[in-house]
């Protein structure tokens, strides 16, 4: 005996719609970028800053960034209304600014044990892109994918 088992449209289309929600979950990036920078000073640091510039989905109370993935390695992000102030607290329809960084030790900071620690949380999803953004909307866990990260020139301090 066969068992047929026969999906409408409908239904395929909103088990797709239901079933991606959580990951494909839409922000309004403006801007994503990453600059490499080097220490001047001999035996000095170098990293790489990364900033996001979005339009905040809803007001702070209800929308928290909390992780980042970039690549394999997480961040933990900050996030702020920009300048002048750097606030904290932002409303629907403010542009807001996720950054992050990684620094790579000098000889100098080996020397004298300034070496940061570092978290390392797995990437609780595959995706393809330059970055999964990890948070909270009205309390429900989100993620978004961020398809490419802009690399600036690289800053050789003096």
């Amino acid at each position: 005996m066969k068992l047929q088992i026969r999906f409408s449209p409908v239904f395929l289309l909103l088990f797709s719609l239901f079933s991606t929600s959580a990951l494909s979950q839409k922000l309004t990036i403006i801007s994503a970028t990453s600059q490499k920078w080097q220490g001047g000073a001999f035996g000095s640091g170098g990293g790489i800053n990364y900033s996001i510039k979005m339009i905040a989905p809803r007001a702070s109370a209800d929308f928290k960034i909390d992780k980042i993935w970039i690549g394999e390695k997480y961040y933990e992000p900050v996030v702020n209304k920009g300048l002048p102030k750097l606030e904290k607290d932002f409303a629907k329809g403010d542009t807001i600014q996720l950054s992050a960084a990684h620094y790579i030790p000098g000889e100098r900071d080996k020397k004298e044990g300034n070496i940061p620690e570092e978290k390392n949380i797995p990437c609780p999803k595959k995706y393809k892109g330059d970055a999964l953004i990890s948070y909270t909307l009205k309390g429900k866990r989100k993620y978004f994918i961020l398809k490419k990260i802009e690399a600036l020139q690289q800053l050789n301090y003096p």
